[in-house]
């Protein structure tokens, strides 16, 4: 098989058009649909540590609301569009 069809097959490209206007853009494979990462469900070693929310377990899910902040921001980014920020656009895989 050759590596562009293996690359395309791994790292998927999209391409959005606005609906609005027109403009096109490039969306990463990863960011064309929401990945949610959600909170682990357990902080600690123990099966009940879930429901325990001490200062280390506190340190966690602080890094992983910000972890899912930063996520938020890049994919909003990917889903307006830049010339009129229009949410409503059409999407297609582009094999390259």
């Amino acid at each position: 098989m050759p590596m562009s069809v293996i690359r395309a097959l791994m790292h998927p490209e999209y391409e959005r058009t606005c609906k609005e206007c027109g403009y096109e853009w490039t969306v990463p494979g990863y960011y064309s649909k929401m990945h949610a990462r959600g909170l682990p469900t357990s902080f600690g070693g123990s099966r009940n540590a879930g429901m325990v929310m001490g200062s280390a377990s506190t340190g966690r899910l602080d890094a992983v609301q910000s972890d899912n902040a930063e996520m938020a921001d890049i994919v909003a980014g990917y889903k307006t569009c830049a010339q009129c920020g229009s949410a409503h656009a059409s999407q297609k895989r582009v094999w390259k």
